[in-house]
């Protein structure tokens, strides 16, 4: 006989730990690119909600994940569902705290580090930040 309270409560438990798994890794990282696809967002006017509770958690993530110093990163670097038909869930998101980068700004960016004896991320947060400054011009 299938037990509907199990089923919901083994699925709650195996969510959280990946949604903790998921954090963990994300604070983990040094930088998060979020690619803007059709189906990553929806719109209609404006860009506002996702369908996606993973999208959804990851991008709320990132505006409260802590920022470290760029060697705390480097250095670890070194050492080492089924859905019912017809539920219809929507998620608010947050974009502002990202930085937005478009096609031009990616092949910048490649230009600036092909045969560059840089760091790739170094790169782009000098590529940001120069960019950042001009437009306050």
């Amino acid at each position: 006989m299938y037990d509907y309270h199990l089923r919901n409560f083994s699925t709650s438990h195996v969510h959280m730990m990946l949604s903790i798994a998921l954090t963990k890794l994300i604070d983990k990282c040094e930088s998060i690119f979020f690619v803007n696809t059709p189906d990553s967002l929806t719109s209609n006017d404006v860009i506002s909600n996702t369908e996606s509770p993973w999208l959804y958690h990851e991008l709320s993530m990132t505006s409260l994940i802590r920022q470290k110093e760029l060697s705390s990163y480097r250095d670890e670097i070194l050492k080492s569902l089924s859905m019912t038909e017809g539920l219809h869930i929507v998620f608010p998101v947050k974009l502002d705290h990202l930085i937005k980068l478009d096609a031009d700004d990616i092949l910048a960016w490649q230009t600036a580090i092909s045969g560059a004896e840089t760091y790739p991320l170094d790169a782009l947060y000098r590529y940001v930040k120069k960019r950042r400054k001009a437009t306050l011009l």
